[in-house]
């Protein structure tokens, strides 16, 4: 966070367009015969009033509870809000990019202004020399949102 000086400027963004929080699985059978399970993220779906987005996934050739379960999560994780985070690193004696921040390596943002815990994974570096000062900016691929931190 900027707090602990890690970090010298972000960029957070949110894309929730293609958003299900909600999923309706159908297994085999026909009319009210069909078995049905539902798989909803509870926390997504009730984050605010309308905030439930209901989606559709089709595994007619099974009756398994479980599987429709694992058809709905899925689902569910392929239609998860996008989110973006883009930091410039700090590169001081605390923290030195090869030492201390690696590609792959997970790090927690904490976004003060939203009041949010991400865990993310570093997906790229740029590192960048100029006139002695090395900058690094980094993107990370974020998991899910812990909340309020």
């Amino acid at each position: 966070s900027k707090s602990t000086g890690t970090i010298s400027k972000l960029e957070y963004s949110e894309d929730g367009e293609k958003e299900v929080n909600r999923v309706d699985v159908g297994g085999q059978g026909n009319d009210d015969a069909r078995v049905m399970a539902t798989v909803e993220d509870t926390l997504r779906a009730n984050a605010f009033p309308g905030a439930a987005v209901e989606g559709w996934a089709e595994k007619s050739d099974t009756s398994s509870a479980e599987e429709l379960k694992s058809v709905g999560l899925t689902t569910l994780r392929q239609n998860n809000i996008i989110r973006k985070v883009t930091v410039t690193f700090t590169d001081s004696f605390a923290v030195r990019v090869g030492r201390d921040l690696d590609l792959g390596d997970r790090v927690l943002v904490h976004l003060e202004a939203l009041g949010l815990l991400l865990p993310a994974r570093v997906a790229s570096l740029v590192l960048t020399q100029e006139k002695g000062k090395v900058t690094v900016v980094g993107a990370l691929e974020v998991f899910e949102v812990l909340g309020e931190g």
